[in-house]
């Protein structure tokens, strides 16, 4: 309740509270900052017109990085990095609260994700959430610009949606330095489709657990290449994937990840590879250190009766 106190203006950083739904306004002095007329409609609208005008960050924070040493390392090195860059339809004030509209858009946030994603340097980038308009009309041709080539493979939705609609899915990309690798294959793969495929023939539609039905209405996805060093012939092969975000899907997700390893494995049959190839997988797992996920693809395994597969 800030009535009655002769204010004429608010800090604009009392925009952040976005949880913020009664405050109290009346009886103070002629308004400066919000405005007078923001101000009669009362405090709630008071705090949006605060956040909205918030000014940009001054600087970008710099990250606390912690050193390795490298000093020993011997054969095929190259750093990379994970980044779930945010699909715009996916940033909105609902999921978002403390955030400006302004600083949601697309277009201030997507110079902001380039300049960080060049200032790391690295020779590969997985990225996850990255609409399939944006691909092509900003991640592509800008980091190609810095010696990038890349790979795209959207999520199983848009095989269902007309075309203006299936520009604005979301999937996974991978780029890598050009000047130091070469694309030899690549690979898409549904999660959905390849569990349909592994289990074809071994059970009924009344005998299917139910755990497959809910894998089959999840849309996610991998892509996976397979490349080669300029520099000394060797193979390396860089997944990402992003798994599904809801926590209520925990069995999903960790049948996903076990459809990820026998993925690679059967591709890697396939084309032959040596058994001692370098494997990279990124991803947004959507996934705890605590959780099935994280002790399955650290572990190789989970107990059958794992809470996590929900029965």
């Amino acid at each position: 309740d800030l009535s009655y106190n002769k204010l004429d203006r608010l800090p604009l950083e009392l925009g952040k509270l976005y949880k913020l739904f009664v405050l109290r306004l009346d009886h103070n002095g002629e308004w400066a900052l919000p405005p007078p007329e923001i101000a009669a409609r009362g405090g709630r609208s008071a705090v949006v017109y605060l956040r909205e005008n918030l000014p940009p960050p001054p600087v970008r924070t710099e990250r606390d990085w912690i050193s390795v040493d490298r000093s020993d390392r011997q054969g095929l090195h190259f750093s990379c990095v994970c980044y779930n860059v945010l699909a715009e339809q996916y940033a909105n004030g609902v999921m978002y609260g403390y955030c400006p509209d302004w600083a949601l858009t697309w277009e201030y946030r997507r110079e902001a994700v380039l300049r960080e994603l060049l200032d790391l340097d690295v020779d590969i980038m997985g990225l996850q959430e990255v609409q399939w308009d944006h691909y092509t009309d900003f991640f592509e041709p800008q980091l190609a610009h810095w010696g990038y080539k890349g790979v795209f493979k959207a999520k199983g939705r848009e095989r269902s949606l007309s075309e203006r609609e299936r520009f604005r899915t979301d999937g996974c990309a991978i780029f890598f330095r050009s000047a130091r690798w070469e694309l030899m294959y690549r690979e898409e793969v549904e999660y959905s489709d390849l569990a349909k495929s592994l289990i074809a023939g071994k059970y009924t539609a009344s005998s299917q657990p139910s755990g497959f039905a809910r894998l089959y209405s999840r849309d996610n996805i991998a892509l996976w290449i397979l490349l080669r060093s300029v520099e000394t012939g060797q193979l390396l092969l860089v997944v990402n994937t992003h798994m599904h975000w809801n926590p209520s899907f925990s069995d999903v997700k960790i049948m996903q990840s076990y459809l990820l390893l026998k993925g690679i494995s059967s591709y890697l049959e396939k084309l032959k590879c040596p058994a001692n190839m370098p494997i990279v997988i990124l991803g947004d797992f959507n996934s705890t250190p605590d959780s099935g996920v994280y002790q399955f693809l650290t572990a190789g395994s989970l107990p059958s009766g794992h809470a996590e597969f929900l029965g």
